[in-house]
């Protein structure tokens, strides 16, 4: 039915077949309505010929094609043709993470841009209608085809939001939310309106994805990942100046410093790393209902932490973490799998253990850096536990461990606490094999109040937990004394730590100095 014909011209803004096109060409998934979606990425600016490669900061153009595959009219919303489609887009990152459009980022593509219902008089009756038009086909003849050039994908989008470095493959796919109806069934002052009773479609329309490339030389070693510039080999470690293709294969180290899988290269001597990654989550109270589960999907860097390496020089404590996980080569990585667990081969050697998570990638500057220490000798599997915290405000904290044994015990605390109000929670688990008693008192800086000496705890084989509310009443922010009294077997241990604090409260003002 064609109750009217609607010009397209003025809003194509660019046409596919003006671009020179690398890459898998236009790609269609056809959805019941019969609108196909294409999306191509123009190859012309590309850093390396025949492929969809560009730097960093080259410009990325997009070009976004509509068909209406089924030729014959189709009734929609109005005002369609007046969508922000290039906001349509979905980036996915070498990390697997997906990236909206950044005004967008807090919807899905079904939730924006969805014209709501209008109740109409249709005959004696009020009815939910949408205002719609008429996209005409053309039978026999093309399909209608609207086609939107994207000039630069950066200017709605940013790429490498959660990514530590830019390099690596990416893909972009468009998912546009759509309504059709069967017919137009209301006329009112020349404007077509469809009863939501009439609805032929409303979901979305989805092309394949597209896939290409940022290029870097992040070690300098003048050749380029993941793909190679200039007729050079791609570079299989840019986070290392020493691995290159044609390198000098240093045999026995255990590397392919020459990017050739086929050089050989004895391997030396290994052990295995079993990491386990663990969160706690601890409820409210003095003694707190808690819970263990496992830690998945955390990207994991094991590092040489021998004296002179790049972890030592910066000291291998909380407060260097996030320094040593963005400038410290990394000895052996991966990420933990559903289980939380991760099985590192390395040679024999001692080593830090850093695991990143982002808790809510909505907000900057969250991020946890989780941690262990190993030894690991030559053919041996050495088992480790990173583990965090989560307090009843819903704080995200890296936790250390100290074990106890003659059966077993652990007593997990927080590395530090993060200041963000006047008062925050102190949480301490503990879990044991066997039956102990632990009697933990802790003394904060002066200026800060704790709401009682000590909690007492009886752990036999279970999860437990102690927690302490501590208010800040104007002081200097240093750690927390922590003393653990721990009975077993008749005997008794004083065990001695400290916690850190992370002031995000903004700069303080210590209070003055009593005359003498």
């Amino acid at each position: 039915m064609k109750i009217k014909t609607v010009c397209y011209s003025a809003i194509v803004l660019l046409v596919a077949a003006s671009f020179a096109v690398v890459g898998e060409g236009v790609a269609r998934v056809n959805t019941p309505p019969g609108v196909g979606v294409g999306l191509v990425i123009d190859g012309s600016a590309s850093r390396i010929p025949g492929k969809l490669a560009f730097f960093e900061g080259d410009p990325i153009p997009i070009v976004l094609t509509l068909e209406n595959v089924e030729r014959g009219d189709l009734i929609t919303s109005r005002g369609f043709n007046g969508k922000l489609f290039y906001r349509y887009l979905t980036f996915t990152d070498p990390a697997g993470k997906g990236i909206l459009a950044d005004d967008l980022e807090s919807f899905t593509p079904t939730e924006v841009h969805v014209p709501p219902p209008m109740v109409l008089p249709v005959g004696l009756e009020l009815l939910q209608v949408e205002a719609v038009e008429v996209l005409p086909g053309m039978e026999p003849g093309p399909p209608w085809s609207l086609s939107i050039g994207i000039p630069n994908a950066h200017a709605y989008y940013t790429l490498y939001r959660n990514v530590l470095y830019p390099a690596g493959q990416y893909s972009v796919r468009a998912v546009i939310p759509m309504r059709t109806y069967y017919q137009i069934d209301y006329m009112n002052e020349q404007e077509a309106y469809s009863l939501l009773t009439s609805v032929a479609f409303q979901e979305t329309v989805s092309s394949d994805p597209v896939y290409f490339s940022i290029i870097a030389d992040a070690d300098g070693d003048g050749f380029y990942y993941p793909e190679g510039l200039d007729g050079q080999p791609p570079d299989c470690d840019d986070q290392n100046l020493n691995v290159h293709p044609g390198a000098t294969e240093i045999p026995g180290n255990g590397i392919d410093d020459d990017c050739n899988p086929a050089t050989v290269d004895p391997s030396p001597p290994r052990g295995t790393v079993a990491l386990h990654a663990i969160k706690y989550l601890v409820g409210q109270g003095d003694h707190p209902a808690t819970a263990q589960e496992p830690l998945a999907n955390v990207p994991v860097k094991i590092m040489n932490m021998s004296p002179g390496s790049c972890v030592a020089q910066n000291g291998f404590k909380w407060s260097n973490y996030q320094a040593i996980w963005g400038n410290c080569p990394a000895e052996g990585s991966g990420s933990t799998d559903a289980s939380g667990d991760l099985m590192v081969i390395l040679p024999p050697g001692e080593y830090a253990i850093l695991g990143y998570t982002d808790p809510n990638p909505a907000v900057n500057n969250d991020e946890v850096y989780i941690s262990g220490t190993v030894v690991l000798a030559a053919d041996a599997t050495e088992h480790v536990n990173v583990q965090a915290i989560i307090n009843p405000a819903g704080k995200f904290v890296p936790a250390k461990a100290t074990r106890r044994t003659g059966s077993e015990l652990w007593i997990i605390e927080p590395e530090y606490v993060e200041w963000t109000g006047t008062a925050e929670f102190y949480p301490f688990v503990f879990r044991s094999v066997g039956d102990w008693s632990v009697s933990t008192s802790i003394t904060p800086p002066e200026g800060f109040v704790a709401n009682a000496d000590a909690l007492e705890a009886d752990v036999n084989s279970t999860l437990t937990a102690v927690q302490f509310v501590v208010t800040d009443v104007g002081s200097e922010w240093k750690d927390t004394k922590v003393i653990h009294k721990v009975k077993h077997r008749g005997k008794t241990e004083r065990i001695k730590t400290k916690i850190g604090v992370k002031n995000n409260q903004g700069k303080k003002v210590n209070p003055p100095k009593k005359k003498r």
